[in-house]
């Protein structure tokens, strides 16, 4: 399945970096996705019993039609840089 996630120029930078091609959510990085964190952390726990094999990371949010990135909803905070990531996913793991 093809998905799409918005994020910071260095989750991008990190994801080229990595000899594995595998990134997990960094729970400690500061920025609006810590107002949602007891959300995600609640996402977490029922993932876990509901899930199989489930590893326990953060969650990516992505969305499965292309996020249109002229829509003012996406302007990145003065001096960021968002990246606009094209994924693809094996359905059973969406």
């Amino acid at each position: 399945i093809r998905l799409w996630t918005i994020q910071p120029r260095e989750v991008w930078e990190a994801l080229e970096a990595s000899p594995t091609g595998v990134l997990v959510v960094n729970p400690d990085h500061a920025g609006v996705w810590q107002d949602f964190r007891p959300s995600y952390d609640w996402l977490i726990e029922q993932m876990c019993v509901r899930v199989p094999n489930y590893s326990g990371n953060y969650p990516w949010w992505a969305w499965t039609t292309r996020p249109d990135m002229r829509w003012e909803t996406w302007q990145a905070p003065e001096g960021q840089r968002l990246s606009l990531l094209e994924l693809e996913m094996p359905e059973a793991q969406v």
